[in-house]
């Protein structure tokens, strides 16, 4: 079964720009903006380990914290068993 641990974003290093990141990163800022109009609202970034997904809510919670939106970006990793290749 899987277990649930917090990543603290602020710690993962951030150094150089995201890969062909540009269509995540604008919806996240689509959020990053409803949430300055106090429409707030949850993202679900999944994938395999190991693409980028800590790095890339590194990124959304600079960008969110620039907007005077200290503290919005929250994340919560779960480890899912990896399923049976069939």
């Amino acid at each position: 079964m899987g277990g649930t641990f917090g990543v603290d974003v602020a710690r993962v290093g951030g150094a150089g720009r995201l890969l062909e990141r540009e269509r995540e990163l604008a919806s996240l800022d689509a959020l990053i903006a409803c949430a300055a109009d106090g429409d707030g609202r949850v993202a679900l970034v999944e994938g395999p380990a190991g693409i980028g997904k800590t790095r890339l809510m590194a990124e959304t919670r600079r960008r969110a914290d620039e907007a005077g939106l200290q503290g919005l970006v929250r994340m919560l990793a779960r480890q899912m068993p990896a399923r049976d290749a069939r």
